[in-house]
């Protein structure tokens, strides 16, 4: 991605885990089946993991999925310019990879978390995000247009990057079929 876009407002990079977790979780086969991952997030998971990463595992569980959503989505839509959940800017995935180690070390505050994502059964991305309180009003209106017709779903050019259009592209998933992914995407206003 062009290192010419930039992020001008703050983002919760919190929220933004949170967000593509509750996304992984809910495309892996056996809920939406949007990627190829099998409850990598779930139990069987958890349980397969910690043998390898005893204290570690949730967050190795979280990056196999994460970047089995980023290749199937790539596939899904193979445009290398637009910015997806999966794919944002160069600066913010910098960010974000940064903040992964202060997670890790917060790794018991992250437990509860994680134990809900690992039980959380729907195929139903609108209802996880309502049930893991992140649900945002401007979700409401990404929800409220029509369905595309297309793998793709276009929420717009913005002049930066912000939490509400990070939202769009989580929640945008909620258009997809079951192992059809929709993946939903804006592009930026060139600096």
């Amino acid at each position: 991605m062009s290192a010419q876009y930039t992020s001008l407002q703050p983002l919760d990079f919190d929220r933004l885990l949170k967000l593509r977790l509750v996304v992984a979780r809910v495309g892996e086969l056996g809920l939406a089946g949007w990627w190829g991952t099998k409850d990598v997030l779930g139990s069987m998971g958890a349980m397969a993991y910690r043998r390898g990463f005893p204290r570690s595992h949730h967050w190795a569980q979280a990056k196999v999925v994460f970047e089995v959503a980023r290749a199937r989505c790539q596939e899904r839509f193979p445009d290398p310019t637009a910015i997806t959940l999966w794919s944002l800017p160069a600066t913010v995935e910098e960010q974000f990879e940064h903040a992964w180690g202060r997670w890790i070390g917060e790794n018991e505050a992250w437990k509860p978390f994680f134990d809900r994502l690992k039980e959380w059964k729907s195929p139903s991305l609108t209802e996880a995000l309502k049930a893991f309180d992140l649900w945002s009003p401007g979700m409401d209106v990404a929800t409220a247009q029509a369905a595309p017709a297309t793998a793709s779903l276009a929420l717009g050019t913005f002049p930066s990057l912000d939490q509400a259009s990070v939202d769009g592209l989580a929640v945008g998933f909620s258009f997809g079929q079951h192992g059809e992914p929709v993946v939903p995407f804006v592009r930026l206003q060139e600096a």
